[in-house]
């Protein structure tokens, strides 16, 4: 018999051996360790079998349909209304938002003891400390029993221990008044406490520049980069688009209306930038940003850059894009959050912004080699989804319709499981009954001038001003009628166009 076979054989031998051992020991001999092991890979956030398959035997992941949902669907929005709420507590119109499971940081007792004009929510964990040795006076600590008091449809849904808690923060916020939401890691810290207000929340005092590119991804850290000749990457940046030339035109940004339909602004890191595991292992000490770069970068629609859950800013017409999925790692969740999020962003007009560092990261103690497991799907699955993203045209008009009918595409598809298809119905019903309304505007993008109405509630029924058999006769006079840019509804006059004529054949 040849060596090879030899060795084999002798594996199979041992690892039987030891699988039985281990069987025996825990009382359940004759039962299968399979059902063990899936249940092991489902817990680290491994999507689907097909998925591990793919990795083991060096298959490329694809976006092809791999299963279907057959779970129930959102309702109208006329059988969903508001639930009257009095919110007790802190009202404010700017929120941060944090969860941690340490006593408070640098960066909570920096926002604790300003006397800014905002309010902090911490959301604990069942390792978090009972007690929390902070000013209150603008900080709300959500103990555990604080947490099961409250009537979220999520709450039944978010395990304990887990990233996606930080879902819970948002929607406290969401309820006690905010118009601006914070979303801020522990492990951070403010570089100056002067006028938080302005470094944070407002866009009037920041000057922007445009980045045109024709690029499927824009990689905003080469932008801002301290060090020629280095190169440095976000986490949740294609492995495959790393080494592409990047092909960008910067234009200054004055018009008013350019600033206002930016929804998210990603704030940097300094110290310690959000890498990847693929990175930290393979370079030494982390590169960092050019202070004298100033300038916010406005990103151009069609290209995806990650974003993180560190340091990022959301204005109250992009609320519903705050969800944190919880069926992946965190290592994976706001990254897969970002990517779902700038697609809906778009199709409401809606765009991304990253903006020079305010916080420092001084970085919790990470295993690597955990991170690296735990960021694989990031590794094998990333350009498939983008380049999926890009292509895919919803069904739907609504963004509420748009995010459920995400991700049941996400979870056909292998990216999320299906209890994150309940998870973002829960969420989107949650929005709603805590009086959260979804922005959408006539000739299909917000700009100056464009008469903005609101849906008033989840809506999966056709978009508004589609919703009566309309011609093109009648979308040319709502667009005629309307202040509004000729371009623009003729764009809207072609998609409907092209609409109408795959629907005839």
């Amino acid at each position: 018999m040849k060596p090879y076979l030899l060795l084999f054989a002798f594996c199979v031998v041992l690892l039987s051996i030891v699988s039985f051992e281990t069987i025996k020991s825990q009382g359940n001999v004759g039962q299968s360790l399979v059902p063990q092991y899936l249940a092991m890979v489902r817990e680290r956030a491994i999507c689907s079998t097909t998925a591990l398959l793919d990795a083991v035997t060096g298959s490329l992941f694809t976006m092809d349909k791999k299963r279907s949902y057959s779970g129930q669907l959102l309702k109208d929005a006329e059988d969903i209304k508001p639930t009257k709420r009095n919110p007790q507590g802190l009202v404010c119109d700017r929120w941060v938002v944090i969860t941690s499971v340490n006593a408070p940081t640098v960066v909570v007792k920096q926002l604790a003891e300003s006397k800014e004009d905002l309010c902090v929510v911490v959301v604990a964990d069942k390792k978090s400390p009972v007690e929390y040795d902070v000013d209150r006076s603008h900080l709300v600590y959500l103990t555990v029993e604080d947490q099961e008091k409250l009537t979220y449809k999520i709450m039944k849904m978010v395990p304990w221990n887990h990233f996606a808690r930080k879902n819970i923060g948002f929607l406290y916020a969401i309820e006690h008044g905010a118009k601006q939401i914070f979303d801020l890691d522990d492990d951070n810290e403010l570089i100056s406490v002067e006028d938080i207000p302005s470094q944070v929340f407002e866009t009037k005092k920041k000057s922007f520049d445009a980045v045109h590119t024709s690029q499927y991804v824009t990689n905003p850290y080469m932008i801002y980069l301290n060090h020629p000749g280095e190169y440095i990457w976000p986490r949740g940046y294609p492995l495959e688009a790393i080494k592409m030339e990047p092909d960008y035109v910067f234009v200054p940004v004055n018009k008013t209306s350019e600033i206002r339909s930016i929804g998210v602004i990603q704030y940097l890191q300094d110290v310690n930038p959000d890498l990847d595991a693929i990175y930290r292992i393979t370079n030494t000490i982390p590169a960092t940003f050019d202070k004298t770069k100033k300038k916010c970068l406005i990103l151009s629609k069609k290209s995806f850059s990650p974003w993180n859950a560190q340091s990022t800013l959301f204005n109250s017409d992009t609320f519903w894009g705050m969800l944190l999925p919880m069926t992946v790692h965190g290592r994976v969740s706001d990254i897969w959050r970002s990517y779902f999020t700038q697609k809906v962003m778009w199709e409401q007009g809606k765009v991304m912004s990253f903006c020079p560092s305010i916080v420092n990261h001084i970085r919790n103690q990470h295993r690597l080699i955990k991170d690296f497991d735990a960021e694989m799907p990031l590794y094998t699955q990333a350009e498939a989804l983008l380049r999926f993203l890009n292509d895919w045209e919803p069904k739907q008009k609504s963004i509420a319709g748009m995010m459920e009918e995400m991700y049941i595409e996400m979870y056909e598809r292998g990216i999320l499981e299906k209890k994150d298809v309940e998870f973002v119905q829960a969420w989107l019903q949650d929005l709603v009954s805590i009086g959260y309304r979804f922005i959408w505007c006539f000739c299909g993008k917000q700009q100056d001038g464009c008469s903005e109405q609101e849906e008033g509630g989840i809506v999966t029924r056709p978009h508004p001003i589609m919703r009566f058999s309309l011609d093109i006769e009648r979308i040319t006079i709502v667009c005629a009628i309307i202040p509004y840019s000729v371009i623009v509804c003729a764009e809207r006059l072609t998609q409907f166009n092209e609409t109408h004529n795959r629907a005839s054949h």
